[in-house]
């Protein structure tokens, strides 16, 4: 399946204190657009923003209405799968194939047993 949008999508964190808002998307060029969010914004919030604005690149001609309704619902499903701003490592491409099986190795544990022996001429005394 090839997505029809092919814009590279680049998302910049600055204050966006003054323009009185959390994100904002704009087309940059045919081939591009950036997306803003304020670097101020932590967890749920965050996450909420930045699936809203990618939303607007996606799919231009939704209502706002829309766009709220649908980041709020993506953003709460992946919140609850643990989902988390973490770090900036791992591939950026998507990928809908199945993670290669890794080998097992059999792992055997061995639990040595310490017995007490119990010996009556052990514990008296010698002289």
């Amino acid at each position: 399946m090839q997505s029809k949008n092919k814009r590279k999508i680049k998302i910049v964190e600055k204050k966006l204190g003054r323009r009185q808002s959390l994100g904002m998307w704009e087309p940059e060029t045919n081939t591009s657009a950036i997306i803003h969010i304020d670097e101020r914004l932590k967890g749920f919030q965050r996450l909420l923003i930045i699936i809203h604005e990618a939303l607007h690149e996606v799919v231009p001609d939704w209502t706002e209405e829309k766009v709220v309704n649908i980041s709020e619902t993506l953003a709460g499903i992946l919140w609850k799968c643990d989902y988390r701003h973490v770090d900036h490592q791992g591939a950026d491409v998507p990928s809908y194939k199945a993670p290669k099986a890794k080998a097992k190795k059999n792992v055997v544990k061995v639990y040595e047993r310490k017995s007490k022996i119990r010996n009556s001429s052990a514990n008296k005394k010698v002289d």
